[in-house]
């Protein structure tokens, strides 16, 4: 249905914003938002596996360093994959601008900053396993 030139009835909202899909273009940034879930589902996926390692107590090893970069960067890139496609979609088809900041969880302010927050403790936990490993070489 995505790729063909018939318009699409079913009614749909990302964000709160009602999207007509009935061009090609639209379609194009339909699919956008679309794999912006899968990288930000594929985040949630990763933090699970940092997770599992920190139950197993493995905190300071270069897996879960690994593991929390991959996080932050898919969250981060979601955060724009999914906002940019309806910028774009209200530029082109809303005469009017307008700029909101909702604090809700699918915000870009919310989703982005958590994505640099877990790519700055991924850094962090660089910091401190070179850290500990200097540590235990003292004596």
């Amino acid at each position: 249905m995505l790729f063909t030139n018939e318009v699409i009835d079913i009614p749909i909202k990302i964000n709160g914003e009602k999207i007509f899909i009935n061009s090609l273009s639209t379609k194009f940034l339909l699919m956008v938002v679309v794999v912006s879930y899968f990288f930000f589902v594929y985040g949630i996926f990763e933090l699970r596996k940092v997770l599992s390692l920190f139950q197993k107590r493995i905190i300071f090893d270069e897996r879960v360093i690994n593991l929390l970069d991959k996080v932050g960067k898919s969250f981060f890139l979601a955060s724009i994959l999914s906002s940019f496609p309806l910028l774009v979609y209200n530029f082109i088809h809303k005469p009017e601008v307008s700029i909101e900041f909702a604090g809700t969880f699918n915000s870009f302010l919310f989703t982005a900053s958590l994505g640099l927050f877990f790519m700055v403790l991924s850094e962090v936990f660089k910091i401190a396993k070179n850290l500990k490993e200097e540590n235990e070489l003292t004596i």
